[in-house]
């Protein structure tokens, strides 16, 4: 099979879904779903597309489709929003001569890949410590394994030489950041120099504060040694810089603009780390408490974006939405007509539109699943949702993993 002996990825399980042979490849169930379509004739390759999509909600959200060429079979348009379509030769070649050990690890990276449209990666991680410390010389082994086994991501750990002060420039290791850089800065030391355009909103990279409380602390101050571990975590932190959250749910709403640390408001920290907390959906608040906006949930121009001070932001990824809000009668019936539904359509049509726009629809409580929950959308716990995203550290990182995990059975 192109050299690659798939049976080698460490699947868990293997069923037939459409035709083409499934692998949940990974260390946990549901990591990474493996479709093989080469073998498929072109009305099996029909069938296989209605049946997948029909059991997206069943399946986690990584999902490789493997083709025979570059050129996506029409039979699969639509699919791509929410699966990395790729040609199954690109994918063995990437493989080939690698210790099979890896492979999970770069079939991941493909996925992230294939799904993002992006192939190169320029990511920061400040250390704030001296060049002599052996976290530098940790990450200088990561750096160089990266560069090895995964092209396209290029991957700088930053020391100082000197005793910085609120001038990054004396941090002596400036990064580059140009737009679309990922930057995990220990102790906020880049903060002084970006803050104008941290606060208003204009940096179009990642960015997010690490130290002693961040979640993130274990993984980077004693990065694994293990190149297995290291390209799991390096892929990780590309896939929390990468997706985009929505997060419409009325209790996240009224805590969007509290101060933070940095004196800046919570909602504006988040949206520098892609999470966007949307406090109106058109001119109506998601809660009886929220009065002033964080961002405004519009539909314009066949459109779904969010609004705030006359600037427009696109491209989300997640939208997670507490069920309260769904049945809300003027959110749901500014969603209606702005999206061309009918009143009263069914939860699955309504899912199944904003899905157009954004791929995968999330839905939050606080008092377990809703029996009236839409079968086409998944669900997260608002216990989860808010432990993550409320803390003094958000921890974004942990949050992506979980939705792209997220699974729901079949009634």
């Amino acid at each position: 099979m192109n050299g690659v002996e798939w049976e080698r990825l460490g699947c868990f399980h293997k069923e037939d879904i459409g035709g083409a042979v499934v692998s949940f490849g990974g260390y946990i169930p549901f990591e990474l779903v493996i479709f093989d379509t080469t073998s498929l004739d072109h009305s099996a390759v029909e069938k296989f597309a209605i049946e997948v999509k029909e059991n997206l909600p069943y399946m986690g959200n990584r999902i490789l489709i493997l083709i025979r060429n570059s050129e996506i079979p029409a039979s699969l348009n639509g699919l791509e929003r929410t699966c990395a379509i790729c040609c199954k030769d690109d994918v063995c070649k990437s493989l080939n001569s690698k210790p099979p050990e890896l492979w999970p690890g770069i079939l991941h990276y493909m996925w992230l890949k294939g799904i993002s449209g992006r192939s190169d990666w320029k990511v920061h991680i400040n250390l704030d410590v001296w060049e002599k410390d052996r976290l530098t010389d940790q990450w200088k082994n990561i750096e160089s394994n990266i560069s090895k086994f995964l092209p396209g991501i290029s991957l700088t750990a930053l020391h100082k030489k000197r005793e910085h002060d609120k001038s990054n420039e004396s941090n002596g290791n400036n990064p580059d950041l140009q737009d679309h850089s990922i930057v995990f800065d220990r102790h906020a030391v880049f903060w002084y120099s970006m803050e104008s355009s941290l606060k208003d909103l204009s940096f179009k990279g990642h960015y997010e504060e690490w130290g002693i409380n961040s979640p993130l602390y274990l993984s980077l101050f004693n990065p694994p040694e293990s190149v297995v571990a290291q390209i799991d975590l390096v892929v990780g932190l590309l896939e929390t810089s990468f997706f985009k959250i929505l997060v419409v749910d009325e209790r996240i709403g009224e805590k969007a603009l509290d101060s933070t640390s940095a004196n800046m408001e919570r909602f504006k920290m988040l949206a520098n780390m892609g999470v966007f907390i949307v406090t109106h959906v058109g001119d109506t608040p998601v809660g009886k408490d929220i009065s002033e906006q964080a961002f405004s949930l519009t539909i314009h121009n066949n459109t779904l974006s969010l609004m705030r001070n006359g600037k427009e932001y696109k491209q989300f990824h997640f939208l997670v939405i507490h069920q309260g809000v769904i049945e809300n009668e003027e959110v749901r019936a500014f969603l209606e007509k702005g999206l061309g539904l009918d009143k009263n359509c069914s939860p699955e049509d309504l899912v199944r539109k904003i899905s157009h726009y954004v791929p995968f629809v999330v839905i939050d409580s606080g008092r377990g699943i809703p029996a009236n929950m839409p079968q086409n959308a998944k669900f997260l716990t608002f216990s989860a949702l808010q432990d993550m995203i409320l803390r003094k550290n958000p921890a974004k990182y942990q949050l992506i993993q979980i939705l792209l995990r997220l699974t729901r059975r079949k009634r």
